[in-house]
């Protein structure tokens, strides 16, 4: 596996868990990925850009970005900040996020390991919504550095406010001495394939669990993701993904498409 993939691996797997749990936007724009902390003073620039609602009318769909940028710390202690956007496919009703968190590997060894992570983030109208989301990713991996197949189970806890109307990013002035401190569980499942030096396949589902009820709903059944990354030059890597949304109650079949890149910098010391 080239040194790329292997070392910015950490990328969209922390925007997937706390970026799109504490800002709202759609988790279903961001690819799937497993967690690994960057190299000593490696510096990591991303930027994604997604399509989702495809098969919904016209203004059902929505377009989604977002940028990273990461730094290793210390040896398997890596932190972030990202800003992510979001509109309508008529460019309206924009919504954005702020977010910035750290994330570790206190267990690292030949096949299994722990990550840690806690995020902290901001969105809604003004950038008013205050999210903090701590988080885990448990990794099996048949061979060391990614090198064959593996499963990964990843969960987060985004704690928000919840308002009157029954979920996070829905309020209004008048919601403001409603608010409501509560949580959901963000499940994401997956498993990967290196299928040649460089190339990976990612399969993973997503769910979520909410204390308060979100939308009406209980819980959200996600759907399935199926991503492609490709180290294209010793500093560049495609991070690409299709996503199939499991219709809900009355929902409609929908679909969602994902591109981005990474720029993996030289390290700084």
């Amino acid at each position: 596996m080239s040194t790329l993939v292997r070392n910015s691996e950490a990328r969209m797997a922390v925007v997937l868990l706390v970026v799109t749990s504490s800002t709202g936007l759609p988790n279903e724009a961001w690819g799937a990925d497993t967690i690994e902390t960057w190299d000593i003073g490696a510096t990591d620039l991303e930027y994604y850009l997604g399509l989702d609602g495809i098969g919904l009318g016209a203004g059902e769909r929505t377009v989604s970005s977002a940028v990273v940028l990461g730094y290793g710390i210390v040896d398997r202690f890596s932190g972030y900040l990202s800003a992510t956007m979001q509109s309508d496919d008529r460019f309206g009703q924009g919504l954005a996020g702020l977010s910035m968190g750290v994330f570790g590997t206190p267990l690292d060894t030949r096949h299994f390991d722990l990550d840690l992570i806690l995020d902290s983030g901001i969105s809604g109208s003004g950038l008013s919504e205050f999210s903090l989301t701590p988080g885990i990713e448990l990794n099996f991996d048949t061979s060391p550095d990614l090198a064959s197949w593996g499963i990964y189970l990843r969960a987060g806890m985004p704690i928000y406010g919840g308002s009157s109307h029954g979920g996070p990013h829905h309020t209004d002035l008048s919601d403001a001495g409603r608010m409501k401190r509560t949580f959901s569980l963000c499940l994401n499942p997956g498993a990967y394939v290196t299928v040649a030096s460089g190339h990976m396949l990612f399969l993973e589902y997503d769910m979520s669990v909410h204390y308060r009820k979100v939308d009406g709903r209980s819980w959200d059944s996600g759907g399935l993701a199926l991503g492609y990354n490709a180290a294209l030059w010793d500093s560049i890597e495609l991070i690409s993904q299709l996503y199939l949304d499991l219709p809900q109650d009355d929902e409609r079949f929908s679909a969602g498409v994902f591109i981005g890149f990474i720029a993996t910098l030289p390290i700084a010391r």
